[in-house]
């Protein structure tokens, strides 16, 4: 046996995770150009697709007027999967479980502007196969003089 290494997508760092199972000693792992991480020793080999565990969820801002428009984007390597949104708003659950799906660029982009009914604080989050993105807060506020 050795020191098995865990791989981290978020910091993208490695960390000694413990010992090696048998059969594994004198592995090596590689970063394959997709984000993949190939690892193989002895005779034991396995793929870590850090991208199927955590989607990324972005918009184009924190802080919004009643009126103005928002862009966002949903990112994940699982082509077709569906999107579902999940959000708090003003202290009320909600959700929107068929919200879209990823594209066959890997994305899933959506768009629209606020009216007058979603002034306050909304935190949302994507959920693609039981996995959640990273949470997102905004504010929405009316932004008349």
């Amino acid at each position: 046996g050795g020191i098995s290494e865990l791989y981290d997508p978020v910091t993208a760092s490695w960390s000694i995770s413990g010992s090696l199972n048998a059969g594994f000693g004198g592995g090596r792992a590689t970063l394959l150009a997709d984000g993949r991480v190939l690892a193989v020793g002895g005779n034991r080999a396995g793929l870590y697709d850090a991208g199927v565990e955590t989607p990324r969820f972005t918009m184009n801002s924190t802080s919004y007027c009643i009126g103005d428009r928002w862009n966002s984007v949903v990112t994940h390597p699982a082509l077709e999967a569906s999107v579902r949104l999940l959000g708090v708003s003003n202290g009320t659950s909600w959700e929107i479980p068929q919200w879209g799906s990823i594209d066959s660029d890997g994305s899933f982009k959506s768009s629209g502007s606020f009216d007058d009914g979603v002034k306050g604080t909304h935190t949302l989050h994507a959920e693609i196969g039981n996995v959640w993105s990273n949470d997102l807060s905004f504010v929405v506020s009316s932004c008349k003089e």
